[in-house]
C-alpha cells in the first residue's frame, strides 16, 4: 500500500492469475512493452439476463439468459492511462468476441464497472448501460455483438444461422 500499484495489478497478476488458468475460468491477457507490464484484462463466457435489458433488445420480448464474452478484471498502469490503451483492450475484445461468436453462440460481451466509467465504455467503445445497479452500486454494461448470417453448403445441404 505505498500507492505505486493503486489497482492491484501486480498482486493480482502475482496471486491470482494462476487460480483463473487453472480452473479455465478465465483467460488471463496481459499487454507488455518490452519487459514492463502496461496492462492486463480477463476474458471469459457469461450470460447476460434479459431483466438487465431493455425490451427492444430482448429476442421476442420473453425472459431469457443470453450467452455473452464477459471483459472481467481490467487494469491499466497509472502512466500509460488516457493515452488509449484501455479503448484498444476493448475494441481487441470486441473483436475476439465477434470471432468467437462466429464459431458458437454468443450475442454480448460484458462487463461490470462503477457509475464514474460507464460514460467512457459508452462514448468509446460503443456500450450501452443495463436498466439497473446491483446491490453494490456497480452497473452491467453490455454491447451487442454484429453477427452476420452464415451459409453452409455442403452436399446439397444448405444450413442457415442467423442471430439478429
Amino acid at each position: 500500500p505505498d500507492g505505486s500499484d493503486p489497482l492491484g495489478v501486480k498482486d493480482y497478476l502475482t496471486n491470482k492469475v494462476r487460480p483463473y488458468h487453472r480452473g479455465k475460468t478465465s483467460t488471463v491477457y496481459i499487454v507488455k512493452q518490452d519487459d514492463r507490464v502496461l496492462a492486463f484484462f480477463t476474458l471469459s463466457m457469461a450470460g447476460l439476463e434479459s431483466k438487465e435489458l431493455p425490451e427492444s433488445d430482448k429476442l421476442g420480448g420473453y425472459n431469457a439468459r443470453y450467452p455473452a464474452a464477459l471483459l472481467g478484471q481490467m487494469g491499466v498502469d497509472k502512466e500509460f492511462r488516457r493515452q488509449g490503451l484501455g479503448q484498444l483492450i476493448c475494441d481487441y475484445c470486441i473483436g475476439l468476441a465477434e470471432k468467437i461468436s462466429e464459431l458458437i453462440a454468443c450475442r454480448y460481451i460484458i462487463l461490470q464497472t462503477n457509475q464514474d466509467k460507464v460514460e467512457f465504455y459508452r462514448e468509446k467503445c460503443g456500450f450501452q448501460q443495463s436498466v439497473k445497479a446491483n446491490p453494490e452500486g456497480k452497473f452491467w454494461i453490455y454491447r451487442r455483438l454484429s453477427i452476420e448470417i452464415v451459409q453452409v453448403i455442403t452436399e446439397n445441404l444448405v444450413l442457415t444461422e442467423s442471430v439478429l
